[in-house]
């Protein structure tokens, strides 16, 4: 029994000492970064769940925001919002948030946002995601100005052009970002256009997006 008791107190000596445990945002935070997701109320009674909203994962380290202050949020900080579909059809809408200490780190982040590194960061990763299942498929970035960028806290915006053999196909991923003070949300629209969508159903999105976006603004803390 003392072989048995010594052997076991020198491996305790010996063993790695646990993780420091993770720190959190405050509740106020975490609830802040969710207020900024676009919910079901927001969008109205034609889109439908798709997938639900959760806490953000951390960032991997070849994500392009690695190595960004936005990587560095605590668990809370980041909201995923629900994504939801358009009846139908296989148009796409979700948001995320990211609340920061201060207004100077949320500024920081949207000119990373802005910068033609990162968007060409992401239009390389939206190519790979595509060429995993179609290897003839390719991503081009399409568009990186629109109007309304810099009113109202719009901050900046890409539109991603799906390509196959050299020819645009009918696909598209707009993304757009808005900051309200030290909260920076970001709303993404994925779009594979069929002849059965319905009519005008751009400006149909366009103007429920637009709704969408007034009901998070009216409840942003600033």
């Amino acid at each position: 029994m003392r072989w048995f008791l010594l052997v076991v107190l020198l491996a305790g000596c010996g063993s790695t000492p646990p993780p420091p445990p993770v720190l959190r945002a405050d509740e106020a935070t975490t609830a802040s970064a969710t207020r900024a997701t676009i919910t079901a109320g927001d969008l109205g009674p034609s889109w439908t769940a798709d997938l639900p909203p959760r806490e953000s994962e951390p960032v991997a380290a070849d994500d392009c925001a690695a190595g960004t202050l936005y990587a560095t949020l605590p668990p809370g900080a980041r909201q995923t919002g629900t994504r939801f579909r358009y009846g139908g059809t296989s148009w796409y809408a979700s948001s995320a948030a990211a609340v920061f200490p201060d207004e100077p780190g949320a500024r920081g982040w949207v000119e990373i946002r802005k910068s033609s590194e990162y968007v060409e960061c992401r239009r390389a990763e939206l190519e790979r995601s595509q060429r995993a299942a179609d290897d003839h498929l390719s991503v081009a970035t399409r568009e990186t100005t629109t109007g309304g960028l810099g009113v109202g806290g719009y901050q900046a915006y890409s539109l991603y052009q799906v390509r196959s053999a050299g020819q645009d196909a009918n696909g598209t991923f707009a993304r757009h970002v808005y900051r309200v003070g030290r909260t920076v949300v970001s709303v993404s629209v994925d779009i594979t256009a069929a002849p059965s969508d319905p009519p005008n159903l751009g400006a149909t999105v366009s103007s429920d997006l637009g709704h969408a976006l007034a009901a998070v603004y009216a409840r942003t803390t600033y």
